[in-house]
């Protein structure tokens, strides 16, 4: 049987700085990575439209972490207030677009798979749900409707079409 000591954290303290980020807007992040800040409020902006829905979970926020010297990466999490949170490692060369769309495709997948929460939908309908995939098109972070392979808007401004 192989051992799990090599993937095992060193057993004394390293220093890993951690910001903590309002869901989609927050000044005060200056030295925290800025493809990483910016990709995290980019999709919180994007569940400003399905608060209803969202309100069971409470508060939430964002945690990066500059973990390179354990695990040679840096974690997001997504917190929240009532139901826990959810975590990934990211390369720490990743930049903002992919960062985003890996960012809004693992908050979608936990929010569905765990919380049942269908975000963002192609339609208001909850009979046929059908979720937007995020993908990167033409130089930008966006999300696609399944149906048609169209895009929807650019992740971040997704509520703002709505309002239209």
């Amino acid at each position: 049987m192989a051992s799990k000591e090599g993937r095992r954290p060193p057993p004394y303290p390293l220093e890993t700085p951690t910001w903590i980020l309002h869901l989609y807007n927050d000044e005060s992040a200056t030295t925290a990575p800025a493809q990483f800040v910016q990709a995290c409020h980019a999709v919180g902006r994007d569940t400003r439209c399905y608060q209803d829905e969202l309100e069971k979970l409470g508060q939430m926020a964002w945690t990066v972490i500059d973990e390179t010297k354990v695990y040679g990466q840096w974690t997001i999490n997504l917190t929240t207030e009532h139901r826990g949170s959810h975590g990934f490692g990211i390369d720490p060369e990743t930049d903002r677009l992919t960062a985003t769309v890996k960012i809004a495709e693992t908050t979608q997948d936990w929010l569905s798979g765990y919380n049942h929460i269908f975000w963002p939908r192609s339609s208001p309908s909850l009979s046929a749900i059908r979720l937007l995939k995020p993908t990167i098109r033409d130089e930008q972070a966006v999300w696609v409707n399944s149906d048609d392979d169209t895009v929807a808007g650019v992740i971040g401004t997704l509520c703002e079409q709505t309002e239209d």
